[in-house]
């Protein structure tokens, strides 16, 4: 099993706190370490405790900062491209080549602020479908470690 350079930063807005999201997020974390580094960054959501001006605000600034020793950001969005697996295996080996580290952003519930999608390289799609926090963060894990498998010619993807 090769061990791919770079770094892959999972960049979250909130926190899993459903014990069965949590328990697959781990699963997905603990299978990722073997292929490459992925650190998982939740910041705080502020919804519901500003106005929703103030919350993208404030969370778009957590973002950045988050993400800011990543040579590549890429925004996970509803209207981002959509890739097979394979593709997304092609991409991701590309980008931990020839970049090193990257971060994968997950807005909240309003989304991305402006600014965070002007700073990002481009936004990718898990579904044109609007996903519920927790499952969008747990499918883009299982693609990551599909991917994975996928690039060292494991089994795993049927």
């Amino acid at each position: 099993m090769a061990r791919f350079p770079g770094q892959i930063d999972v960049i979250a807005v909130g926190k899993i706190r459903t014990r069965h999201w949590l328990a697959a997020q781990d699963e997905y974390l603990g299978r990722l370490e073997h292929y490459v580094t992925v650190r998982l960054v939740e910041l705080k959501d502020s919804v519901g405790s500003v106005p929703d001006i103030v919350a993208l605000q404030r969370e778009g600034v957590l973002l950045l900062e988050a993400s800011r020793a990543a040579q590549r950001k890429v925004a996970l969005t509803p209207v981002g491209e959509q890739r097979d697996s394979l593709a997304l295996a092609q991409w991701l080996r590309q980008q931990l080549e020839q970049v090193g580290h990257i971060a994968l952003l997950i807005g909240g519930p309003l989304g991305f602020a402006p600014e965070v999608l002007t700073a990002c390289h481009e936004q990718l799609a898990l579904s044109r479908l609007t996903l519920p926090h927790e499952l969008a963060r747990v499918v883009l894990l299982e693609q990551l470690y599909r991917v994975m498998t996928l690039l060292n010619g494991e089994k795993y993807h049927k």
